[in-house]
């Protein structure tokens, strides 16, 4: 679970200030190193993560209560629940870059 934590950690560590053409370039690179693609990493996968989308695309959840873990898609955490009542001026889109936004704040 520490080294889920670690790559998420290193993930918005160094990819939070990344456009998102370079962000695909660091996905690529980042997964090849840690599946030990290239030759000077270790062969050891120290923790899974999604093969499909990118990194940035995902929340690393810890479920406490049982002392397990997921990565889960960002899109997945927003509620676009919104009260029937709200004017259209009032309503805030919620997008993947609001749920990260949120989440480091």
């Amino acid at each position: 679970m520490i080294n889920g934590l670690f790559i998420f950690s290193v993930i918005w560590s160094f990819g939070a200030s990344l456009d998102t053409n370079s962000r695909k370039v660091f996905d690529q690179s980042f997964k090849k190193i840690m599946v030990g693609d290239i030759t000077q990493a270790k062969k050891k996968k120290y923790v899974s993560f999604p093969e499909k989308l990118t990194l940035f695309d995902y929340l690393f959840k810890i479920h406490e209560e049982k002392l397990t873990y997921e990565w889960i898609k960002w899109v997945d955490t927003i509620d676009d629940n919104y009260p029937k009542d709200i004017k259209i001026h009032e309503i805030i889109v919620k997008t993947n870059d609001i749920a990260r936004y949120n989440y480091c704040l």
